[in-house]
């Protein structure tokens, strides 16, 4: 039994991902990721079911190929998280000052 179909609905899935990572349009991320889950589930169910080895190696092959392909998406979420969050502390810290020179000019 052929899997190569399944297989690259998921590669395709995982390019989308990282489109839109790059594209920081991380709101559509998630549906893409459980999407992505859902045929991941599919196809290791399907491989198990026929007890083939050499379907089994290749799937293995395929989803460690797919968890390194995670990794570095997750490595950059991380920066842009902390990219992220020293933004609005930035930006806390801007309004603080602007509330300040507010108050010393209504003075």
């Amino acid at each position: 039994m052929s899997f190569a179909s399944l297989y690259q609905q998921i590669d395709d899935l995982s390019a989308e991902i990282t489109a839109l990572t790059e594209k920081s349009e991380f709101e559509h991320v998630e549906a893409k990721l459980a999407l992505r889950l859902e045929l991941l589930k599919k196809v290791t169910e399907q491989v198990r079911q026929t007890g083939n080895d050499q379907d089994e190696k290749t799937l293995r092959t395929f989803l460690l190929n797919v968890q390194a392909q995670d990794k570095i998406q997750l490595e950059i979420l991380a920066k842009e998280r902390t990219k992220s969050l020293d933004d609005g502390q930035k930006q806390s810290k801007i309004k603080k000052a602007v509330n300040t020179y507010q108050i010393v000019s209504d003075n």
